[in-house]
């Protein structure tokens, strides 16, 4: 099959935009207009006065990041933060240190207790790049799981090992830059995995494998914040030059020219209409680590007998 060419073909209609990722927030002023300026429409900041409006939004809405300003703290905020890292664990949870009052040591200390994930001293400009590294990762995390959650949509019935391999695809541990690594997560030879996808006659693993890391770089580039060259070491390339060759062999642009026209909700549809509408039959029944699907056998031509007959 030839490669994803997204400038030879018009992208397919784009659903309703759901909400950007989400970061709740208990911060000064001062701080909310530092990330609110760090957002720029590609995150939305949620500001709230305490950590248990944080708890309310996690549980009613969702919520993909905290970020807590150490001045913000008090002595219930431990406590409080313990109660979110313990129902919410996957969710991190960021200090943000702003000021050098002595009293923020031991404040600090409580919140590493409690669980915060990291904390980032924003009082210097190397500071607030950290942190928009760090918002980057859950803007590709946010990524990620609207992929999974289209593939869910558009294979409502696909066969369980094809789940596995799909979660593997997004979720596996570590970026996975070749379907070999792909295979060897997977338990599988990287050549009988192809193998069975060729033979199904659907995309085959490394057309997806590439389209995945298209969806993320997507992603990502929205960051403004974010140069390409830390993308593409954000997202496993060795260089920024092998990122955009990578960029110019699926897609026919240069990295630059792939950040102007592609974002997240136009290569989730390009994903879905180039290697799953056109194939979602196929692909329900594809059993990657035992077996392919059947084509329906051919009816065979009437014999002399029976038009005899």
């Amino acid at each position: 099959m030839s490669p994803v060419r997204l400038r030879q073909s018009a992208p397919a209609p784009v659903p309703a935009r759901p909400d950007p990722a989400v970061i709740g927030t208990v911060v000064s002023p001062e701080e909310r207009l530092r990330l609110d300026a760090i957002a720029l429409g590609t995150y939305r900041m949620r500001h709230r006065e305490t950590l248990d409006e944080i708890l309310r939004d996690l549980r009613s809405s969702g919520v993909d990041a905290v970020v807590l300003g150490i001045g913000r703290c008090d002595n219930r905020t431990p406590q409080s933060l313990a109660r979110l890292v313990r129902e919410f664990p996957r969710v991190p949870a960021v200090a943000l240190l702003s000021s050098a009052d002595p009293a923020a040591a031991p404040v600090a200390l409580a919140l590493g207790q409690a669980g915060v994930s990291r904390l980032v001293d924003v009082r210097t400009p190397a500071g607030w790049q950290e942190l928009r590294l760090l918002l980057a990762q859950q803007r590709q995390a946010h990524a990620d799981r609207r992929l999974a959650a289209m593939l869910r949509d558009a294979l409502p019935t696909m066969h369980p090992d094809l789940r596995r391999f799909f979660d593997t695809l997004i979720y596996g541990s570590g970026e996975v830059p070749t379907v070999r690594d792909l295979a060897r997560q997977l338990g599988v030879r990287a050549s009988s995995l192809t193998s069975r996808f060729f033979r199904a006659g659907v995309p085959t693993p490394k057309r997806f494998l590439a389209m995945t890391r298209l969806v993320r770089a997507a992603a990502l580039l929205e960051n403004p914040g974010l140069s390409i060259a830390q993308v593409a070491y954000r997202l496993g390339y060795t260089s920024p030059q092998c990122f955009n060759r990578h960029i110019r062999r699926w897609t026919g642009r240069t990295a630059w020219e792939f950040r102007g026209t592609e974002g997240l909700d136009t290569m989730l549809a390009h994903f879905r209409a180039q290697l799953v509408t056109p194939f979602a039959t196929t692909l329900c029944s594809l059993r990657p680590f035992g077996g392919v699907p059947h084509a329906p056998p051919r009816r065979r031509p009437a014999t002399d007998d029976r038009r005899a007959a």
